[in-house]
């Protein structure tokens, strides 16, 4: 359902939240960066010297814990939003939504990746093709106000290592200006507690799905000639590209034939499974879930940290604890292994290697001034010596 937002609290809303506050360094010229930042399960608060402040991150992954592959229901999207708004000291009421990324994991009969293969088009644009670690793909459409994604997200988890959930198709909208959800009624983080505009925003996911022109699953012989051309031109994004560029109007009209016969003589079952399973499954995150363990060794503290046990949606609560920081720029390493000291090459890249480096080449250079003696040491005689006696 709900997963990443960026919120913008007014100046002077934000309190007291027990959250230590660092300011981060520039990477490439080491110079301390205009604001100060704390990071905290998944979100990331950053206050500006102006006193402008936005709080990060996905509300998904900062309730669960880990990822965001499984049910997010409107329970526990209340839920998250009251534990989120304690543990960073502000009100849910005056956090203004600046973007929010929606979405639904669609359980399928079969691995996404044989419809997303199929992807052609989503309403006039191309769904690009973007890899992820090269351990997987997803397709990715931008409009004016937000970006469409298709996923195969049992092969995401899997990239991250964890359990395999089935096959599972993952479809998202992410909103960049908030006029798009302005008919859903969202403005703000208390918003998203609310039924009605949950409700809105499953509509706004089912109309997007539905926008996307599938590539026919078949070839059946009960294809006319013309028929059997039209579907395999039709498969390829530059027939619909060439044929917006020059007749627009046309593309529409054809989109909807090349449905019609796609209909009448080769069925799309996994697309209309992936439909159905987009209307009942956000129905379902907006029911309450049927069986709600009890309360078991549950604790909020006075700055709504959360004790370790199990809370209201049987999941677990880690303890509390200052992240662990990377030695050169302050980052927060935690996600990486417990002997680690300094950013990861493997998860920032350059920058991760400069962290290692400004922490080993004092180190390494006075070894090698011990262990390895200068050039002039090994010449026969004084090369100073001689050069000036030439002289």
């Amino acid at each position: 359902m709900v997963d990443y937002l960026k919120i913008a609290l007014p100046d002077g809303t934000l309190g007291t939240s027990g959250l230590a506050l660092f300011t981060p360094t520039d990477h490439e010229s080491g110079e301390c960066q205009s604001w100060r930042e704390a990071e905290h399960r998944n979100m990331k608060l950053r206050i500006h010297r102006n006193g402008y402040t936005e709080l990060t991150g996905s509300l998904h992954k900062f309730w669960h814990g880990q990822h965001n592959g499984g049910p997010f229901h409107l329970d526990a999207i209340g839920e998250a939003v009251a534990d989120l708004s304690d543990t960073f000291g502000f009100k849910a009421e005056v956090a203004v939504l600046r973007t929010l990324e929606f979405g639904l994991n669609v359980p399928m009969s079969t691995s996404a990746a044989e419809l997303l293969r199929r992807a052609v088009l989503y309403k006039t644009s191309t769904l690009d093709l973007k890899q992820y670690g090269g351990k997987g793909c997803y397709r990715i459409a931008e409009a004016q106000q937000y970006y469409f994604k298709l996923y195969d997200k049992e092969l995401h988890l899997l990239s991250m290592g964890f359990a395999s959930p089935g096959p599972l198709l993952r479809v998202e909208l992410k909103a960049t200006r908030m006029a798009l959800l302005a008919e859903a009624g969202i403005t703000n983080l208390t918003d998203l507690t609310k039924p009605k505009p949950l409700a809105a925003l499953g509509k706004l996911l089912e109309r997007a799905f539905a926008s996307v022109l599938f590539a026919a699953p078949s070839r059946p012989a009960t294809l006319t000639r013309t028929e059997r051309q039209f579907l395999t031109v039709g498969a390829n994004f530059n027939y619909w590209h060439d044929l917006n560029e020059q007749h627009p109007e046309s593309l529409r009209k054809n989109r909807t034939k090349y449905r019609e016969i796609v209909a009448k003589h080769c069925p799309d079952l996994l697309a209309n499974e992936a439909s159905n399973g987009i209307i009942t499954g956000w129905q379902r995150l907006l029911e309450t879930p049927q069986s709600i363990p009890e309360l078991t060794g549950f604790t909020a503290t006075s700055s709504g940290l959360l004790l370790p046990g199990i809370n209201t949606l049987n999941r677990v609560v880690e303890p509390v604890s200052e992240p662990r920081r990377c030695q050169t720029c302050s980052r927060d390493i935690s996600g990486q292994s417990e002997q680690s000291k300094f950013c990861s090459e493997a998860m920032h890249g350059a920058a991760g290697k400069r962290c290692r480096n400004a922490g080993s080449n004092p180190r390494n250079n006075a070894k090698r001034s011990k262990w390895y003696p200068s050039a002039a040491q090994y010449q026969l005689f004084d090369v100073v010596l001689y050069s000036k006696a030439a002289t």
